[in-house]
């Protein structure tokens, strides 16, 4: 999970990095409320071209802002705030267990 980050370049060209792609079937990552400049990848995230098993893997993202936010391929979930705000409460608990 990214949470509140910038992803900033001063050299890469425009579109050319992605923000992940799962090398399990199962990868999961998650983007929240972050920076994205106009290096990242309109789709965001990239499939895993030779695998078939990669239907388990997900890719969340909301509140994104910056050039690098525009669009997003369609296996690319889109959380709602109340949706986002529950993988953070899951994340701190990690983080920060009681």
């Amino acid at each position: 999970m990214f949470w509140d980050c910038d992803f900033v370049s001063d050299n890469c060209p425009t579109g050319t990095v992605f923000l992940g792609r799962p090398w399990r079937p199962t990868g999961k990552t998650a983007v929240l409320d972050c920076r994205l400049g106009a290096h990242i990848a309109p789709e965001g995230f990239s499939p895993w071209q030779s695998r078939t098993d990669s239907d388990l893997a997900s890719f969340a993202e909301a509140g994104s802002t910056g050039e690098g936010a525009a669009a997003r391929g369609a296996w690319v979930k889109q959380l709602d705030s109340q949706q986002a705000e529950e993988l953070l409460r899951c994340a701190r608990k990690l983080c920060r267990p009681e």
